[in-house]
């Protein structure tokens, strides 16, 4: 039943690793990737197959009903073209997380106004930087993780 549910687009390996570990932990998920990569996906994963940034597509995956849609393309072009098209025709109460996979390219993103940005290198970077200097990792970590934090 899609309501209430987290719609993953893409089929990085990323967007492959938490559509599996929200769906093993008991979340619906549905997965929105491009035609010939619901091979990538475990068979009983709900994938919807079609462009992750047409309307058509993200309203077959739920979109007015979700409760976060999160892109996780390999292109940050990509990803924001799934936000924007997000923002359209989702639900009020959906968030919207963003990945950014490359770190010149995270004012851009934050231009199309996700709920949340997700850069792996910053987070990457402050955990080795703190690791190697025996410095703590705590909330601030977060903070570096979603640059715009998703408010509860």
């Amino acid at each position: 039943v899609r309501n209430n549910h987290y719609i993953i687009a893409g089929s990085s390996s990323l967007a492959q690793s938490v559509s599996k570990n929200l769906a093993d932990g008991g979340a619906v998920v549905t997965v929105v990737c491009y035609p010939d990569h619901k091979k990538l996906f475990p068979d009983y994963m709900d994938v919807v197959e079609g462009d992750p940034s047409a309307i058509d597509t993200l309203k077959q995956a739920g979109a007015d009903k979700a409760k976060y849609i999160i892109s996780l393309m390999d292109n940050d072009a990509d990803n924001a073209f799934v936000i924007l098209t997000s923002k359209e025709i989702s639900g009020e109460k959906t968030k919207t997380i963003s990945l950014v996979n490359e770190s010149q390219n995270m004012n851009k993103i934050k231009h199309v106004h996700p709920d949340g940005v997700l850069s792996l290198q910053q987070l990457g970077s402050e955990i080795l930087v703190r690791a190697l200097k025996g410095e703590k990792i705590d909330d601030h970590v977060i903070d570096i993780f979603f640059v715009n934090p998703v408010k509860k």
